[in-house]
């Protein structure tokens, strides 16, 4: 079974302006290389059923790379929330306080 590019849970563009589209679309191009480059070592022998976590995992060498690297993508898009009304968009509490102490502010984090 090949693994395909599964579609975001969000518009490309529902992430501006902290990722910009094509930044998202860059990514999800090399998600889809990643993708290709898994299928390719896999197609017709003993791992093409595999999931992408066990090859991530069991695998070794550029096979469990690119496993690693299509799970990771998947994991990630999943993860991002595009900002929310009503919602900070700045860091708040500790979080403010250190990149303030580190950087000056967060604008020049």
């Amino acid at each position: 079974m090949p693994f395909e590019l599964p579609p975001l849970p969000h518009d490309h563009a529902a992430f501006e302006p902290h990722l910009p589209v094509d930044a998202v679309e860059q990514r999800r191009r090399a998600q889809q290389a990643h993708l290709e480059a898994v299928n390719l070592a896999v197609a017709g022998g003993a791992l093409a059923e595999a999931t992408l976590e066990r090859l991530a995992r069991d695998a070794r060498g550029a096979l469990a790379a690119h496993a690693a690297e299509a799970w990771a993508a998947a994991f990630e898009w999943t993860c991002l929330k595009p900002p929310q009304p009503g919602v900070a968009a700045e860091p708040e509490g500790a979080l403010a306080d250190a990149l303030a102490r580190a950087f000056g502010d967060t604008a020049a984090f």
